[in-house]
């Protein structure tokens, strides 16, 4: 089931029934889990009706899976990018100077645990290109990234799945882009992020 939205006002008065209290980055649609999935997106101008639907389909393709938030994004935006029109770039210096000033330490176990998404500003917006990053590293490293989605967890960030698949961290693939530094996902940290988050809702 597919919504389309003539007004965008409409759009977010539906969807905010299926999120929590709060402050949330806008959308351009969404695939909805709770009842019967489905997905909802506004039409806007009507430019990226094609991209966003293309996107929340790869959503939908994989809602049976237990995937952690950034693979289930890092998928969805790298599927969505093959049917925009004028694609542009995925990367530049301008975005590589933000994410290399942005993560660290803490925030990169924010992306883990999938928190950062639902943080409105540099947050979500980065969330979604090292998503897209990582995804795509993973894709070019190895012909097993389909067992990886098969068996990548949300509960560990898909760890375990990328050291039997891949046989390596995933700490480490992030390292190729972001350089050195702490970016293994940690499960205590993880769960932090996951108490923190319920919190502030």
């Amino acid at each position: 089931v597919i919504l389309l939205f003539a007004e965008e006002d409409d759009y977010y008065q539906y969807v905010s029934d299926f999120y929590g209290e709060g402050v949330h980055p806008t959308s351009g649609g969404c695939l909805i889990h709770r009842g019967y999935v489905h997905i909802a997106i506004p039409y806007l101008d009507g430019r990226n009706v094609r991209r966003a639907l293309a996107h929340e389909l790869m959503h939908n393709c994989v809602v049976h899976l237990r995937l952690p938030l950034w693979l289930n994004e890092g998928l969805a935006v790298v599927f969505d990018r093959t049917v925009a029109q004028g694609r542009q770039p995925m990367l530049d210096h301008e975005l590589r100077d933000r994410h290399l000033a942005f993560w660290n330490a803490e925030s990169i176990q924010k992306f883990w645990a999938g928190v950062s998404f639902g943080e409105a500003g540099d947050s979500n917006e980065l969330s979604y290109s090292l998503a897209e990053i990582i995804v795509n590293l993973l894709l070019s490293q190895s012909k097993n990234f389909g067992e990886f989605v098969k068996h990548a967890d949300w509960h560990d960030a898909g760890q375990t799945a990328a050291l039997d698949v891949f046989g390596s961290d995933l700490g480490a693939t992030a390292g190729t882009f972001l350089g050195e530094g702490s970016w293994c996902p940690r499960r205590k940290a993880m769960v932090e992020c996951w108490e923190a988050a319920k919190i502030e809702e």
